[in-house]
């Protein structure tokens, strides 16, 4: 069984670890791991001791009571898969994030097992949609450079893997959109995948996230961490899918910084809070009422794009949004 560590009620994190090359923990099935072999030779040798770990977050939730751990839905089925967890306990080491989502009709490995036919890599974290139903087998992989001999330019990576079974159906599951019968009684968290995102001085910046729903909107929450050293030169917008701009806080927190402190201690937008963003000061930890009621986003349909839009005004600097996402009531 894989290790669970839960991140909120739509996040399914699976850890794996290892002792080094010489002493690795038992792998379950679906996990697989590969270091590369060179000869040592004379010259500058700089061996590492540490295979990376391996630290997988999937939206939405997989079920690990499987093996592999399994995410299931009506398509077409967003999955977010994030690696940006993983690690590495040696100095200087840098990881290299890799995903196979295994819709594309090719092996995630080489026959002679080596190598990673990857789909997309760099980006720590990725999204991606299945349009057809069926089942699909994807794959997550984290590499570091496990040996290098400088003086003949070889080098050798360790990876770490781990599968995933995508199960794409019409009758729903977890994170599926919710069926016209249900509305009324369905909630659903997503969270961006495009973060963190830089926010340049004098600028505007968007973070978009995919929503698939058939069913109308009750309500909507909007959760951010955003780190800013003058939190009074933002504007901050959240942009329906058709067009409808709602704006969530225009030029407050006096002169205070960020919104937020954490990803898992966010400012939280929710036309049920008693206090009102504009009252409030930089942090802004906890819920507040935005500068105009969320609910004009209400009995629209929320399938399509959303954007966060983050307006950065003259004379306050740069900043960062860390982490966002939307809670819609249907």
């Amino acid at each position: 069984m894989i290790p669970m560590h839960w991140r909120g009620p739509a996040v399914a994190t699976f850890a794996m670890a290892l002792q080094g090359c010489g002493g690795e923990s038992p792998l379950a099935p679906g996990q697989k791991t590969d270091t590369a072999a060179v000869a040592a030779a004379a010259g500058s040798v700089r061996a590492q001791n540490a295979v990376p770990s391996l630290m997988v977050t999937t939206r939405p939730v997989a079920d690990n009571s499987t093996n592999p751990p399994r995410v299931s839905g009506s398509a077409p089925l967003t999955v977010s898969f994030s690696l940006c967890n993983s690690g590495d306990s040696d100095a200087g080491d840098s990881l290299n994030w890799q995903f196979h989502f295994g819709d594309s009709g090719q092996k995630p490995f080489n026959e002679d097992g080596s190598g990673f036919n990857h789909d997309a890599e760099q980006r720590c974290r990725v999204e991606h949609t299945y349009a057809a139903e069926g089942t699909y087998t994807a794959w997550v992989s984290v590499t570091d450079k496990h040996l290098e001999d400088q003086s003949r330019g070889v080098s050798a990576l360790a990876r770490r893997s781990q599968a995933l079974t995508i199960v794409v159906g019409a009758g729903g599951g977890s994170g599926s959109a919710p069926a016209a019968a249900k509305c009324g009684s369905a909630s659903s968290s997503i969270e961006s995948s495009i973060v963190p995102l830089a926010i340049a001085e004098n600028a505007t910046v968007e973070s978009p996230l995919a929503v698939s729903s058939d069913c109308p909107i009750s309500s909507v929450t909007a959760s951010l961490y955003l780190t800013h050293p003058v939190a009074a030169a933002l504007r901050l917008s959240l942009v329906g899918p058709d067009g409808t701009t709602v704006p969530l806080a225009v030029q407050r927190g006096g002169a205070g910084d960020d919104f937020g402190t954490r990803c898992d201690a966010r400012t939280v937008f929710d036309d049920n809070s008693p206090i009102r963003i504009g009252s409030s000061t930089a942090p802004f930890s906890g819920t507040f009422f935005p500068e105009t009621p969320l609910s004009a986003f209400g009995g629209r349909s929320p399938s399509g794009t959303w954007r966060l839009r983050v307006e950065n005004l003259p004379g306050g600097g740069a900043g960062t949004l860390n982490c966002w996402g939307v809670r819609i009531n249907n």
